[in-house]
This record gives structure tokens, C-alpha cells and sequence, in this order.
């Protein structure tokens, strides 16, 4: 009986997966776009039209504004307390732009692109909200 009880603990030990902690990759912060009209982020004015959707990168957005008459366009990302964390002109000539922006590093919360042609101005929200680390323990025995 002593020489089949090490054969038989071994395979039992081999057998057995230790206890394996994994944890799945946080993929980032997510963004939403919000929108009045939830089939397209896209918003159309007399003098531009604005899109803003998210891109295959976690926590990118892109914003595209298209404007067929020549004006010059003021851009602004806000925080959520309404202040200006970055902000850029189009010139008159420049017919669309297009920007990808990361908000990998940025806090939880609504964040607001307005753009603004001294007459009429539009805002597109998103929200940013971080995903916790999820950790699973797994046994399994064969």
C-alpha cells in the first residue's frame, strides 16, 4: 500500500489547478456621447455641423465639425464646472476638422465641447466614467 500512496497523492496534486487569481485588463475609461437624439451625436446649425462619437481606443473621442460657409470657428473643451480646458480657432477657410481627444488621465464626470461661431453655438456632452478591475478566483479540478 506504501508504494501506490505517492503515485496516487502526485496525481492528485497534479490534478488539482492551484487557486489562480486573474485579472481581467481594464479597458480604460469609457465615454458616451450624450445626445438629445440618441441614434447620432451629430448636430446640425446653419453655418456648421458637429459630430462627436467614440473611437476604437478606450477613452478617445472624436469631434468633427463641417462648415460650408466661411467663418471662423471657436473650439472648447469644458470640464464640468464649465471651464476651459483646451480651446482652438478655425480659420475661415478651413473646411472641416477633425480632432481625436484622450481622456485616459481625465477625472469622472460630464465634459462639454462647445463650438461657436460668434452667433450661434453648439454643446455636445460626454460622459467619462473609469472601470474598476474586476478580480476573479478560479479553481478547477481534472
Amino acid at each position: 500500500m506504501k508504494s501506490l500512496a505517492k503515485p496516487i497523492a502526485a496525481s492528485l496534486i497534479a490534478g488539482l489547478s492551484i487557486f489562480t487569481r486573474q485579472a481581467t485588463a481594464a479597458p480604460g475609461p469609457i465615454v458616451t456621447p450624450i445626445s438629445k437624439n440618441e441614434k447620432s451625436a451629430t448636430e446640425i446649425n446653419k453655418a456648421f455641423i458637429v459630430s462627436l462619437f467614440p473611437i476604437n481606443e478606450p477613452g478617445k473621442v472624436r469631434l468633427i465639425v463641417y462648415k460650408p460657409e466661411q467663418k471662423r470657428l471657436l473650439i472648447k473643451l469644458l470640464d464640468m464646472k464649465g471651464t476651459t480646458i483646451y480651446s482652438f480657432y478655425a480659420g475661415k477657410k478651413v473646411t472641416s476638422i477633425g480632432k481625436d481627444y484622450d481622456f485616459a488621465g481625465a477625472e469622472d464626470g460630464l465634459y462639454t465641447f462647445q463650438v461657436s461661431d460668434g452667433e450661434s453655438v453648439i454643446n455636445k456632452q460626454i460622459r467619462l466614467q473609469h472601470v474598476k478591475v474586476k478580480e476573479e478566483t478560479k479553481i478547477s479540478i481534472e
